[in-house]
């Protein structure tokens, strides 16, 4: 009878559903080759997409909300340990295609190096982990290039003990500050090592959402939907320019994270002006 071993990915993240295309700029200022970051930050964009579309077309109706950035990660990680068939096949599915092991370890340093400092309004801290079951070994060259790329935590529990699911939610509680107390309550017999990445999110509005320009309106979803939500109003200039059929207009500021609709004041191609229209959740009625 054939054994089966297990490596178990565990993703712990609060507040951060992040692709990371604007992250190239501050990664490359750390050591990691620039082209190579880009790269990855693109094989990174690509796989997120991709796995967007796979958990869309599971339930249409539903809200998505996922960390492409942690998943990859998580990945990458464990490629370190990949060969062979299932090394090809993470490879094509990570969209790695043309880039070496040492190249997509050198990328991912340079990125989680680059993302902790990218914007000072922005509390972001990203942790790694592994956890191997006591009494078995692993190759020392996979725990070196998780230590070193991805600055993970290795240590060897005795998974048959209850106080082995008590040490890893407490560390994962410790890394997103006390919003996930708990991820996981028991290890599987066949499980040979959790690997672990935990994030925590905290930013700062770029522009304040004024209240006092806010109301309840119906805000209207996919179909004939349509629910009661909180409705705020910002006047801004919107740049725009035409050519052909091609109409461009700038993006509004961000407005305290909720969905915009901009609507033209000024219809002449190429003159500015316009009225951002945000709508904020507000409440359970619009999820």
């Amino acid at each position: 009878m054939r054994s089966t071993t297990r490596l178990t990915c565990l993703i712990a993240g609060c507040w951060l559903a992040l692709l990371v295309a604007a992250a190239t700029d501050s990664a490359s200022q750390t050591s990691g080759p620039e082209p190579t970051t880009r790269a990855l930050v693109a094989a990174d964009n690509e796989f997120g997409f991709n796995l967007f579309g796979q958990l869309q077309r599971q339930d249409e109706k539903k809200n998505i909300f996922f960390s492409p950035l942690s998943i990859a990660t998580a990945l990458g990680m464990t490629y370190n340990g990949a060969a062979g068939e299932t090394g090809r096949a993470m490879a094509e599915t990570l969209k790695l295609a043309g880039m070496s092991l040492a190249e997509v370890n050198q990328g991912n340093a340079a990125l989680l190096a680059g993302l902790k400092g990218a914007d000072p309004n922005v509390e972001l801290a990203i942790a790694n982990s592994l956890w191997a079951r006591q009494g078995v070994e692993f190759k020392a060259e996979f725990l070196t290039r998780n230590r070193q790329f991805y600055g993970a935590a290795v240590a060897a529990l005795d998974f048959r003990s209850p106080m082995a699911t008590s040490t890893i939610n407490s560390w994962v509680n410790s890394n997103t500050k006390g919003k996930i107390p708990r991820i996981i309550a028991e290890i599987d017999a066949q499980t040979v090592m959790l690997l672990l990445n935990a994030v925590y999110f905290k930013g700062r509005w770029q522009t304040k959402f004024d209240k006092a320009r806010t109301k309840d309106e119906s805000f209207q979803r996919r179909g004939d939907r349509s629910c009661g939500s909180h409705v705020g109003r910002h006047d801004h200039d919107l740049g725009e320019a035409a050519a052909g059929a091609l109409h461009v207009r700038r993006r509004p500021p961000v407005l305290d994270g909720y969905p915009r609709r901009a609507h033209r004041r000024d219809p002449v191609h190429g003159r500015g002006g316009g009225a951002g229209v945000d709508e904020g959740p507000g409440s359970d009625r619009c999820r």
